[in-house]
């Protein structure tokens, strides 16, 4: 059986994030979109139909798989905004299409192979497959959730950090003898892998929920870490850390101060004091030393993020901010309560930044102007090779046309703060 992940066009309600990749590639928990749906799948052919200008970094990304196409044969369809739940029930043994909707959406489909190519495809930013309008013979409104805003994907972080222990099917690995210098309680919910440093005095309390050190994580020392929290291959805990839980950090970062309820999708650092909180950060971002961000209104109502141009309220009464890949801020930076930042951001200067900074800006609260693309790529490649990683073509092509794709957002942005 093939399986093809797509994405539809409530993408963009996920920008920044989605920006730089597609949709199913969002953490949540410990693992992304994608491998919740494959570990449901597991030993099918699989096919990804992204926006079109992603394309070339998936193919080196996943060079097995089959980007853009589409099969002659059976195939299920899942939408890349579905949280895959084990327990989803769908019509495996059919001859005809089957679709599953969550209102106006298409959460999944099954197309035997004489129907595949009748649904056709959108070239557009969104590249959404034509599942929408293709008149399906058997129809099942189902209440399978699909995310849409990041903050959507905080508030489910710390239930997806449990569930994701069954999927990888995680067994405790803590040594009494190896740790005797730390302070474990709870030990039955803590899994710790392999190579993995844990300096004098550090805590891990998982008696509120499960605790994941994945492989080669350093932990300095009187660093506290409070479940449930995930800490990515190859990162760093910097000494006296308070990470105080519904906390998923992905690979190779650097983690300092005060974080909660957050989730790093990876190779970011916010290595220093300063609060982090309520937050969703994308990949390469470096927050300067005492950079904190609020994630409470001062009269305690919901709070609203600017969101494709409009201010869309979360429901939440604690949520920080977004924050794109490559932006970075200066030291002493204050981020206000729901806050989004673009792509390749330069944050620095006294004050409260805007709430809302289009990507590819540099300033703060007293101006911005467009960070130029050659600076802005000539910092990336310096950043990246620290962590011995090139920006291969298909890269520079990727932040190339998220520049273009961000320029009328820009422009706008920056004529009206000239009035």
């Amino acid at each position: 059986m093939n399986l093809c992940v797509f994405e539809d066009s409530l993408v963009r309600d996920s920008f920044p994030i989605t920006y730089m990749r597609p949709v199913f590639e969002m953490r949540c928990g410990m693992l992304t979109l994608r491998e919740k749906i494959e570990h449901r799948f597991s030993g099918n052919q699989i096919i990804y139909h992204v926006r079109e200008y992603l394309q070339e970094v998936l193919v080196e990304q996943f060079p097995d798989a089959l980007i853009n196409q589409l099969p002659e044969e059976d195939t299920f369809f899942v939408n890349g905004r579905l949280l895959f739940n084990e327990f989803y029930e769908l019509s495996e043994h059919t001859n005809h299409p089957v679709c599953y909707r969550r209102g106006n959406s298409i959460a999944a489909a099954f197309l035997p192979g004489e129907y595949i190519a009748e649904i056709g495809t959108h070239g557009d930013e969104t590249h959404s497959l034509g599942l929408s309008a293709f008149d399906f013979e058997e129809a099942h409104e189902v209440d399978w959730r699909l995310l849409r805003y990041p903050w959507e994907f905080i508030k489910v972080n710390a239930s997806e950090i449990e569930a994701d222990i069954q999927r990888r099917n995680l067994s405790r690995t803590v040594d009494p003898d190896k740790f005797d210098h730390s302070h474990i309680l709870n030990p039955d919910q803590v899994y710790i892998g392999e190579n993995v440093v844990i300096k004098p005095s550090g805590v891990l309390d998982a008696t509120s929920g499960p605790i994941i050190i994945d492989d080669n994580v350093d932990i300095g020392h009187n660093s506290t870490i409070i479940g449930p929290c995930y800490i990515g291959k190859g990162s760093q805990i910097s000494a006296v850390a308070n990470l105080k839980g519904k906390v998923s950090v992905g690979p190779v970062c650097k983690i300092g101060g005060e974080v909660g309820d957050t989730i790093i999708q990876g190779y970011s650092n916010k290595k220093h004091e300063g609060f982090l909180g309520g937050a969703y950060l994308g990949e390469w971002i470096n927050l300067g030393a005492s950079t904190n961000n609020s994630d409470l209104k001062n009269n305690y109502s919901p709070v609203s993020v600017p969101v494709n141009g409009e201010l869309i309220d979360t429901g939440m009464q604690f949520y920080g901010c977004i924050l794109g890949d490559h932006t970075k801020t200066a030291i002493g930076t204050k981020i206000n309560t729901g806050s989004s930042y673009g792509i390749g951001c330069n944050i620095f200067g006294a004050g409260f930044p805007p709430k809302f900074i289009p990507s590819f800006s540099w300033g703060g609260s007293e101006k911005l102007v467009e960070y130029h693309l050659d600076q802005m790529m000539d910092t990336t490649k310096t950043v990246m090779g620290r962590r011995d990683i090139s920006v291969t073509p298909a890269y520079e092509s990727l932040l190339e046309h998220v520049f273009t794709l961000t320029a009328r957002e820009r422009e706008n942005y920056l004529q009206t703060q000239s009035m």
